[in-house]
């Protein structure tokens, strides 16, 4: 089933979380020396036309990114993460309505790799492919070898990756319920074969609750740098996405600097009622 396509719900709430954290993996990552890959296993397209007619029918971004842009114009100031974000997208924000182009997490990475970095992008839907293509064509970091190929299988191929110092963005759809079964597997086998990896798991907060149990099986997971769940919701249990939250396993050292302040900040300023709220929680500590 690839019905879903991104460019529906690209800037909404759930990419402001997701894209947050993306980023201040990448700079706690390229902060040490050594080459990293980037593997995404979920890539879309990689950038989002926030005036395209997908983007008007939902009005998802004009909720998520659209808001927190405009309401962070009245804050004094942003915490760092937040601003680091923030300054991300405000240097490709042009024209009267402001953003136009929401970068995913390819493009991200893109910015924000070095030259002896290297990225693996992944994706199935035969139409984000060629668009993907094309835009790594254009704004791509030069040692970027797109996939189209099954996101599970190409974990299992693709790790451990050369050099052994990796991030992984999975960042599935959730459209079948399978994915979430899927989710737990591949991070144990991938858990397996490449214990020291950096693993950075989305998923949706949604009224069925399908992401408790799979998180139950995540906090199994026997590694050693640390299991850290970051959530952000933006209302009470309701019809629909409520919130999301990125799991994430061997978090680099000082990645959660800043961040409590900063998931404050974004709950406040993307608050749909009084349930919004940022939550931080160590699973599994450091030693």
């Amino acid at each position: 089933m690839l019905s879903y396509r991104h460019g529906f719900h690209a800037g909404n709430h759930a990419d402001v979380l997701k894209h947050m954290l993306l980023i201040r993996l990448l700079r706690c990552m390229t902060a040490k020396p050594k080459p990293m890959v980037y593997l995404d296993t979920h890539a879309g397209g990689g950038r989002y036309d926030l005036q395209h007619a997908w983007a008007d029918k939902t009005g998802e971004a004009k909720a998520g990114v659209r808001r927190l842009l405009e309401e962070a114009k009245s804050l004094p100031s942003l915490s760092p993460m937040l601003d680091d974000y923030y300054q991300h997208l405000m240097a490709d924000s042009s024209g009267p309505r402001g953003l136009r182009y929401y970068p995913g997490s390819p493009m991200i990475a893109s910015q924000l790799l070095r030259e002896e970095d290297r990225l693996l992008l992944c994706e199935l839907h035969s139409d984000e492919v060629q668009r993907l293509r094309q835009g790594v064509s254009q704004w791509g970091h030069a040692n970027t070898a797109v996939h189209c190929r099954d996101a599970w299988e190409a974990m299992k191929a693709l790790l451990p990756t050369q050099p052994r110092r990796a991030l992984v963005m999975i960042d599935p759809a959730y459209e079948v319920k399978q994915d979430y079964q899927s989710a737990v597997k591949s991070l144990l086998l991938a858990t397996e074969r490449f214990a020291e990896g950096v693993y950075a798991l989305w998923y949706p907060m949604l009224p069925a609750g399908l992401h408790r149990q799979m998180l139950r099986q995540l906090e199994r997971l026997d590694v050693k740098g640390g299991l850290l769940d970051v959530r952000l919701q933006v209302r009470g249990e309701s019809e629909g996405m409520h919130g999301s939250g990125v799991f994430l396993i061997n978090p680099p050292w000082q990645f959660e600097a800043g961040l409590k302040e900063a998931l404050q900040q974004v709950s406040d300023l993307l608050a749909e009622d009084s349930a919004a709220e940022g939550r931080i929680r160590w699973v599994k500590p450091r030693p």
